[in-house]
């Protein structure tokens, strides 16, 4: 036990801020095998430096009873996962950061307000041993209570709300990106861990012809796996329509992502949302987006039976998007065209 403890101590003092630091239980997690107080005992290279130096000796403890199915049983897989969590953790400081900077600096929150969330927002954090998704959930919870009782904060309700409702949509799902479920429905003999590093490969990409370019790379070797059964009635057990069907999925989400920043800009410049209303509202549409596993239709559906709830306008949201799409089709055919992509 005493091992496990160490590696997060020296982990925990790099994150200068004593709130935002990482949790014991994180690290035991991607090391399952190591004696715990050897993970208790990192700016972000030196804190993968001190990860990177600790493992060979302390990843795995002596008497450690290993599963063989578990990935984390290999030390290069648990190294990799622990980097990547550094990488998780620094990101998401400079992010909570970021945002309640922004909050302050435009006025959307006094220092007194935002300094009260933050520290709510790592309590939070602490609370669900570094879990992103569960740290939104219990900060969310907890900050609607708070401001329903006498603070500094009651004064500035509707605006504390609003920005609960943005953490909430932010961490469920953090950008635009392509879902993993996506790219499997076009690639259904396709074994999924490779099909997962496709979406992550192109995912990164931010150009549209990069991206393609990725996904031409990738089919041959990997559309149809070695061992799969095939629906020969199926058009996507054909390599050529599989492509072609992936290569204009890619038109459609670069096409989406232009449709999208068009409607958040016009409805600013016009004065119809605020920027922070913009900003919900844009970021709720991509939560959408992400339940509906980049579905189009089911995405428009269920945003704007949310967004009904929370923009009430004349004219209403639905008939400001209508006239806006009305606008981007005639300027942009080719874009408008794209988002109709169906498998």
């Amino acid at each position: 036990m005493p091992r496990v403890i160490s590696l997060v101590l020296l982990c925990s003092l790099v994150f200068y801020v004593s709130s935002d630091q990482i949790v014991v239980g994180a690290l035991q997690k991607i090391f399952p095998y190591a004696a715990v107080a050897k993970v208790k005992a990192t700016v972000i290279a030196k804190a993968k430096t001190v990860v990177k130096n600790w493992i060979p000796a302390n990843w795995k403890a002596a008497g450690a009873t290993v599963d063989a199915k578990n990935q984390l049983s290999k030390q290069a897989y648990a190294q990799k996962k622990a980097l990547t969590f550094i990488d998780f953790r620094f990101s998401l400081k400079k992010y909570i950061n970021y945002l309640f900077a922004q909050a302050v600096s435009t006025k959307y929150l006094t220092q007194a307000d935002a300094d009260s969330l933050r520290t709510l927002y790592w309590a939070s954090d602490a609370k669900s041993v570094n879990n992103f998704t569960q740290t939104s959930q219990i900060f969310m919870t907890e900050a609607a209570t708070k401001v329903k009782e006498p603070s500094t904060l009651k004064a500035k309700m509707p605006r504390v709300v609003s920005l609960v409702l943005l953490f909430s949509l932010v961490f469920y799902v953090s950008s635009d990106q392509i879902v993993q479920g996506a790219l499997e429905k076009i690639f259904p003999y396709a074994a999924v861990a490779k099909v997962k590093t496709l979406t992550t490969n192109v995912n990164k990409q931010t150009v549209i012809a990069k991206a393609k370019t990725v996904v031409k790379n990738w089919i041959p070797k990997n559309w149809k796996a070695a061992n799969a059964k095939v629906d020969a009635k199926n058009p996507l057990s054909k390599q050529a329509y599989a492509q072609k069907k992936a290569l204009a999925f890619v038109d459609y989400r670069f096409s989406l992502k232009k449709y999208i920043n068009y409607l958040y800009n016009q409805a600013v410049k016009t004065k119809y949302l605020t920027t922070p209303e913009a900003n919900n509202m844009r970021t709720m549409f991509w939560a959408a987006d992400a339940k509906a596993l980049n579905n189009y239709t089911v995405t428009c559906q269920t945003f704007m039976v949310e967004a009904m709830t929370k923009i009430q306008k004349t004219p209403t949201i639905k008939d400001s998007v209508t006239d806006l799409t009305g606008k981007f089709a005639a300027a942009n055919p080719t874009d408008y065209a794209n988002l109709q992509w169906t498998l």
